[in-house]
């Protein structure tokens, strides 16, 4: 796939339409032809000419930098996919075997924002000034990281979820003729299948049935990180392996920081995940701010603390998912075991929602910004026949 993206990159934001064609060889030709004849008549005939020595050097400049930029245009356009695709039918190369996606998936976490906040009389001083949007913006690229994603078991992991719940959705086609399901169709099938697949199901449903998108993308972002608490004191933790926690723990990341960072990828899905956010991050202030927190392990311990104590006659009203994510991580952490490959299922399924839920004008965009894990999703899915199952945006 990513030779696919790779293809469909150089379609879309370079020149190679008009330059991989016959005509655009020719045009390529006379333009050098061109660049060679203005530089050696210049070489010639330049006693003709009147100018300084400064002129002179830089009128050379101009004519050989011009003649590097279409040498190395040329390397470029021989290298390009499609070119090697026409040309050459096969090829066990490692010259031609280059790297198209950096496997860095962007990182972005909840618990370390806040850990890493302002104090509070910059926080007044920026309220003051109306900058407070721009201060937070700034501390969202402070927090920002990267991880590698390995290509096996984790690509093969969200392969065979995305097979799964493809069949999944087949099956709830009720009539003969029903090809497609309506979103909120997708979004409650898609739910309840990973939900199924924990031991107190009944209990995580009671807690997010309510939820829309932005509010579960939260609640399970910070739920996950609260059940990180204590992790590292343990030689297990849960069912799954260090590395299923990781993976977790990684996509969990990832589509946090899509929804903060990236409102143009998840604008679709994510409904007011602005004030959502906002109100969320207040309400962790009221607990933790007066406390003393030295890092993220004491953060997340404070709020399984605190949390369960509190009742807010506010809360019908409030858009915060704080007390929910507590409610939740508590559920998750209660047995022996945290079922963290089936946590890691749960953010396969918000991933992919919001994979499909994305216009695919903004998916073309990613390749030109390096790739995002999102849209090697949506390709994934497509392949397998999972976008048709959609009818409408969320």
């Amino acid at each position: 796939m990513e030779i696919e993206l790779s293809l469909l990159y150089e379609v879309l934001h370079t020149k190679l339409p008009v330059v991989g064609c016959m005509m655009g060889y020719i045009f390529r030709f006379i333009t050098m032809c061109c660049i060679l004849v203005a530089l050696l008549s210049f070489s010639l005939f330049k006693k003709y000419y009147l100018m300084k020595q400064l002129d002179m050097w830089l009128t050379y400049g101009l004519l050989i930098w011009a003649f590097v930029l279409d040498i190395i245009s040329i390397v470029l356009l021989i290298s390009s996919d499609w070119i090697l695709a026409a040309h050459i039918q096969s090829t066990k190369s490692r010259f031609f075997q280059k790297r198209r996606w950096s496997r860095a998936v962007s990182q972005l976490n909840f618990i370390t924002c806040y850990v890493n906040d302002y104090p509070s009389l910059l926080r007044e001083v920026a309220d003051f000034l109306r900058i407070r949007g721009l201060l937070e913006d700034i501390k969202g690229i402070r927090c920002l990281s990267s991880k590698d994603f390995k290509e096996d078991p984790e690509w093969r992991f969200i392969f065979e979820e995305v097979k799964e719940l493809n069949k999944f959705l087949n099956s709830k086609m009720t009539a003969p003729s029903q090809t497609v399901l309506d979103t909120k169709q997708v979004w409650l099938y898609s739910r309840e299948r990973v939900l199924q697949g924990f031991t107190n199901s009944n209990e995580l449903i009671k807690i997010v049935e309510e939820l829309d998108y932005t509010k579960s993308v939260l609640t399970w972002h910070i739920a996950t990180e609260l059940c990180f608490q204590g992790v590292h004191q343990t030689s297990t933790s849960g069912n799954g392996s260090k590395s299923q926690r990781e993976f977790c723990k990684l996509l969990s990341d990832y589509m946090f920081y899509l929804l903060v960072m990236q409102p143009a990828i998840m604008a679709a899905v994510s409904v007011s995940w602005k004030k959502v956010f906002e109100e969320t991050l207040a309400e962790t202030a009221l607990y933790v701010r007066r406390s003393s927190i030295s890092n993220d392990e004491d953060a997340r311990k404070k709020i399984l603390q605190l949390i369960p104590n509190f009742r807010n006659p506010e809360r019908d009203i409030s858009r915060s998912v704080l007390f929910a994510a507590s409610e939740l991580a508590k559920q998750l952490k209660k047995s022996n075991s945290t079922p963290w490959e089936q946590m890691s299922k749960v953010w396969v399924h918000l991933m992919c929602f919001a994979a499909m839920n994305c216009r695919p004008y903004v998916h073309a965009q990613q390749p030109s910004k390096g790739g995002e894990l999102l849209t090697f999703v949506w390709l994934l899915m497509n392949h397998l026949g999972l976008g048709t199952h959609f009818s409408s945006h969320y």
